[in-house]
Parts: structure tokens; sequence; C-alpha cells
């Protein structure tokens, strides 16, 4: 009886420890699972961050083709993208270095930045678009045209024709009252906006001052106006009257 008892107290704590053994190997299979997981996406991250890249890009290459193609391709690509032709191109390049004093840089080619000066004037373009085009920053793209700028203005006296321009003396009349107040050249030929309702604000009948608009001098004005209006109904009345008199005697006669 006791043996039994014995016996069935040793098969317990064997199975115990069996179950208890089994949970731990559990647990350590979690753990390394765990942490083989945590360091295969380490490794993921490292490899996308620091291994895989964007193809690298030829920057002058591909500056190089856009400019062969621009100015060295089709005479009609040529004048659709910089409004001239290949020769007044190079003319103009040409014009711009030993006239306008232009000077090529290290980098920067001169019929690269004459090139890019039309480009901006022929469609508008912004900054961004020619540094994407032509592969610059968009600091060199802003120096280089001012760069041809200030050279085009060095050269602009001798092509460049302007025409002089003669007012008509009864122009010049209504301004020679301004020759002593020299501020008041600059309203020459400048458009007021909105003077017609200034003109109906500042009216002589809401003046105060000199020139002011009295009673008497409205109703004289509207007694012309209306003498005028009687004086266009009756010439109309006796143009309509003179036509049907003259339709009643060119009437054919019954025959």
């Amino acid at each position: 009886m006791e043996s039994s008892i014995v016996d069935a107290s040793a098969a317990s704590r064997k199975r115990r420890r069996d179950e208890e053994e089994e949970e731990e190997l559990e647990q350590v299979f979690f753990i390394i699972v765990s942490v083989v997981t945590m360091l295969l996406g380490a490794l993921t991250w490292y490899h996308d961050k620091y291994f895989v890249k964007e193809p690298a890009r030829n920057l002058e290459l591909e500056r190089h083709s856009f400019l062969n193609r621009l100015y060295r391709g089709t005479e009609t690509d040529c004048i659709e993208q910089l409004r001239v032709s290949k020769k007044a191109f190079f003319k103009l390049c040409r014009i711009l270095q030993e006239k306008g004093q232009l000077v090529k840089t290290k980098n920067v080619p001169i019929d690269e930045v004459v090139a890019m000066f039309l480009h901006i004037l022929a469609h508008n373009l912004k900054y961004r678009v020619v540094h994407f085009s032509y592969c610059r920053s968009m600091e060199t793209i802003s120096r280089q045209f001012k760069n041809v700028l200030r050279a085009i203005m060095k050269v602009s006296k001798e092509y460049l024709k302007f025409h002089e321009y003669n007012l008509e003396s009864s122009v010049e009349n209504k301004w020679r009252w301004f020759k002593s107040h020299e501020k008041a050249k600059r309203f020459r030929f400048k458009v007021i906006p909105n003077w017609d309702d200034i003109v109906d604000l500042c009216a002589k009948d809401r003046a105060i001052g000199l020139g002011v608009e009295n009673a008497l001098d409205a109703d004289d004005i509207m007694s012309k106006e209306t003498n005028e209006e009687e004086a266009i109904h009756s010439v109309s009345f006796d143009l309509e009257g003179s036509s049907s008199a003259t339709r009643k005697n060119i009437r054919p006669k019954n025959m």
C-alpha cells in the first residue's frame, strides 16, 4: 500500500517536471523567434536606407544632350524654343562677348547662358523649370541671367533704334502751364483710373471755391440742353413730314 502511494507521488512529480520543462522550452523558443524577427527588421531597414539608392544621374551628359538638341539640332527646334535661328543665335553670342563684355565662367559657357536667357524670355519660364532642363542651380541661373541682361543693355544703344516722340502743338499747349511744376510731369502720359467717376464726384456743382457752379449757371445749362433736344426733335419731324410728302407726290397715277 505504501509502495503504491510512493510510486504515484513520484509519477506526479515527474509529470510536473515534464510540464515545466515544456513551458520553459516554449518560452525560450518564443524569445528566440522574437529576437530573430527584430534582427531581420533591423537588417531590412538598414538595407533599404543605405544600400538601395536611386540610380546615379550624369548631369553633365544630360545637359550637353539638351543643349545640342536646343541650338545644334534642327533649325525648327531652335526657332521654336529660342525664337531665333541658329545663325542669329551664334552671332548674338559673339556680339555679347565682344561688345557686351559677357565673360564665360569656368563651368558655364557663353552659348549656354545666352540660350538660357532667350529660353526664359521666349516662354516666360520659371527658374525651377530652367533648373530641371539645364541641370543648374537656381542661384547660377539667376546670376547668369543678370549677366546677359547687363550685356544686352550695353549693346542696346547700338542695335536698338528708339523713335522720337513729338507732341502735337495742341497737346503741348496744354502742358506748357506745368513747366513751373516739375512733379506734374509724371502725370503727362499716365492713365488715371476711374476718371469719369472722379469728374462726377468733383463736378462744378459740388465745388465751393473758384469756378463753382451756381443756380443760374445750372439753369442756363439745362435750358441750353432742352433747346438742343427740341431742335433735334423738330428737325426729325420736318424730315419725316417731307419724306411722307415726297412719297405722296411720287405715287404713280392710276392708268
